[in-house]
């Protein structure tokens, strides 16, 4: 009978320190699983192999931990948040990204159509009231580095999505904009 406890008690203890192991290398998995995925994001490109498995558009991941660690918030795994992005300057580049995009809406927003092709319309969008507010920022595809900033911009009861594509290194940025629509407007009681 003592013999027969002995021997289920060696038994358990071999079990326990295999449910322990195990454990432990399950919680060290989680724990790196869950370190890697704070600082992975995804950068988006133009994928010019017509044979690759993810053309047109490829993807490749990248450690966004030096961003990150600076005060950066990640928002999704392809969108990041930037404290300390520079706004967006009301001038004539601004108002041709509007304009550049008004072209492809221009049957949907025939009032605003004409207005900014009219002679001074320039001058007197850069006297109205703009409002500008930073959205997120995504990796360029070049530098792998978060410079191309979004905003949502507007004016006269109508808004766009600017995004903020800089060229290198420098301070030249290019603006494209994307979906104007206007704002709707909200039943007063």
């Amino acid at each position: 009978m003592v013999y027969k406890c002995i021997n289920l008690l060696k038994h358990h203890k071999k079990r326990s320190v295999i449910i322990v192991v195990l454990l432990l290398t399950c919680m060290t998995g989680a724990w790196y699983w869950n370190y890697k995925m704070k600082y992975e994001m995804i950068v988006t490109f133009n994928q010019t192999d017509v044979n690759a498995y993810d053309f047109p558009v490829g993807k490749r991941k990248i450690d966004a931990s030096p961003w990150i660690k600076q005060g950066y918030k990640k928002l999704t795994d392809y969108n990041i948040y930037n404290p300390y992005a520079k706004p967006l300057v009301k001038n004539n580049s601004l108002f041709e990204a509007i304009k550049s995009e008004l072209e492809y809406s221009k049957h949907r927003l025939p009032k605003l159509y004409r207005k900014l092709n009219q002679q001074g319309a320039l001058v007197d969008f850069l006297k109205q009231e703009v409002g500008t507010q930073y959205l997120y920022s995504g990796f360029n595809e070049a530098t792998n580095a978060p410079t191309d900033d979004y905003f949502l911009v507007t004016f006269d009861g109508y808004q766009i999505e600017i995004k903020r594509d800089s060229l290198g290194n420098s301070d030249v940025y290019i603006l494209f904009g994307y979906e104007l629509r206007e704002i709707p407007k909200t039943k007063r009681t």
